[in-house]
C-alpha cells in the first residue's frame, strides 16, 4: 500500500511540474537588433530630407537627449528649441550609424554605441582663397 502512495505521489508531481513548466519565450534578438537597425536607418534618411517634424516624431514627449560637454536637454519642447535651428540652416547636415546594438532578452530595453553625431554647418565663402590671413 505505502509503495502506491509513494507512486501515485510520485507521478502527480511529475505531472504537476511537467503542466507548470513553461516553453522558453522565442529567441528575437536578431530581429530585435534588425528593427533598431532600420529604425536608426529611417531617422537618418528624415535628417538628410530635412523633416523636422518627422525628425521630432522620434522623441517621446519626456525624452532627454545627451550630448558630450553640454548639460541634458530634457523634454520634447526642449529638444525642439534645441534642434529647431539647425533644420533652419540650408547647410546642415548629419548622419550616424551604430556600431553595437545590445538588446534584453526581454525585448524592454536597448543600447546602441556609436560615435556622438555631431551636427555640421559648411558655410560657403565668397571668395574662397588657397591662403587665410590671419586677421
Amino acid at each position: 500500500m505505502h509503495i502506491r502512495v509513494l507512486l501515485l505521489t510520485s507521478l502527480l508531481l511529475f505531472a504537476f511540474t511537467t503542466a507548470c513548466t513553461q516553453a522558453p519565450p522565442p529567441d528575437t534578438h536578431a530581429a530585435d537588433v534588425q528593427a533598431l537597425k532600420d529604425t536608426e536607418a529611417a531617422w537618418v534618411k528624415v535628417i538628410a530630407a530635412k523633416d523636422f517634424e518627422k525628425f521630432m516624431g522620434y522623441y517621446a514627449d519626456d525624452a532627454s537627449v545627451l550630448m558630450p560637454n553640454a548639460p541634458a536637454i530634457n523634454g520634447k519642447d526642449a529638444i525642439r528649441a534645441a534642434f529647431k535651428p539647425f533644420f533652419d540652416d540650408p547647410n546642415f547636415a548629419m548622419t550616424f550609424q551604430g556600431s553595437r546594438f545590445e538588446v534584453a532578452k526581454s525585448a524592454t530595453w536597448a543600447t546602441r554605441k556609436a560615435p556622438t553625431p555631431r551636427p555640421r554647418r559648411t558655410r560657403k565663402r565668397k571668395n574662397p582663397s588657397p591662403t587665410r590671413a590671419n586677421t
